[in-house]
């Protein structure tokens, strides 16, 4: 019986020595799984504050883009409005080119009717001269 005692014994020291070293492998595996998730608690962090980044940047660059829409409307406003101011101006121009010809058409009208008064007028100086040269001849 003491042979099976001292046999068991060593048995139970082997099981416990057995025991020690898987425990002491569980350790260290359970070591090295808690250092992985660390490091990956550590790049879902570092992920999450890049996601809060590009949000906060898709904000930022909405922000521009509703501002360069407002500003292109504005110019697209601005546009029609000196698309109109031109076509008024045109239409004056239009208008002040018929006036100018007809100014032009009546100082042509004018200028032949001075003529035609100075050609009276060279007439009647004439005849004039000639009514004096007549009367002339009755008083001697």
């Amino acid at each position: 019986m003491a042979e099976q005692s001292e046999a068991a014994t060593k048995q139970i020291a082997a099981l416990i020595n057995q025991v020690r070293v898987d425990t002491a492998e569980a350790v260290t595996v359970m070591q090295s799984g808690i250092t992985e998730v660390n490091s990956g608690t550590q790049v879902v962090s570092t992920a999450g504050q890049a996601f809060g980044d590009i949000h906060r940047l898709i904000g930022l660059v909405a922000g521009q883009v509703k501002n360069i829409s407002t500003v292109t409307n504005e110019l697209a406003a601005g546009s029609q409005q000196i698309v109109g101011s031109i076509r008024n101006m045109e239409a004056i121009t239009a208008n002040m080119a018929v006036q100018t010809q007809s100014v032009s058409d009546a100082s042509q009208e004018q200028l032949a009717s001075m003529e035609e008064v100075a050609a009276a007028s060279q007439a009647l100086a004439k005849l004039a001269q000639d009514l004096q040269n007549t009367v002339s001849r009755f008083h001697y």
